[in-house]
């Protein structure tokens, strides 16, 4: 027995729907043991969540750098900016959390957050030998065809600065 078109139609919109909102709950447990530090309120007023975060810790500065890229909608890219201000400490944590990324965002995140630390002069990423090659390798090992594209691009920029 077949089903009237727009039952069928109906039927197909409630399993897309479905699908996204798995997705979407998916989505959010990756990126919520980031935001857990500060709670998703923590950027309603940015002005007032760009001046805690000069006083945090640099591994919650971290977490609020990957949550406000992953968990904000728009994303606050200004993170990674401030974040590129901790110079080569905050490129030695970054490079650490490379290695242990565990998916496409946080690699094409962490490679933003080392382009700013170029652009800004905070620390000589490109002449970071180990760094370049560990960014490299998990940029090309990336699955996500668009978000590679976006990583390339960032590690082609940090190249010719």
């Amino acid at each position: 027995m077949r089903l009237p078109i727009a039952r069928q139609k109906a039927t197909m919109a409630s399993v897309i729907l479905l699908s996204l909102a798995q997705l979407s709950c998916a989505f959010a447990g990756s990126v919520e043991h980031y935001c857990a530090s500060v709670g998703y309120e923590f950027f309603y007023d940015i002005a007032r969540a760009q001046r805690e975060f000069a006083t945090f810790p640099l591994g919650k500065k971290y977490d609020v750098l990957i949550c406000a890229s992953h968990g904000t909608h728009p994303p606050r890219l200004e993170f990674a900016s401030l974040f590129a201000g901790e110079g080569e400490r905050g490129a030695v944590l970054l490079r650490e959390n490379l290695l242990e990324a565990a998916d496409d965002l946080t690699v094409r995140d962490i490679g933003y957050a080392l382009l700013r630390m170029q652009e800004l002069g905070t620390y000589d990423v490109h002449g970071d030998n180990q760094l370049m090659a560990t960014l490299e390798h998990r940029v090309n090992g990336m699955k996500n065809g668009s978000w590679r594209e976006v990583a390339l691009d960032n590690l082609k920029r940090i190249r010719d600065r």
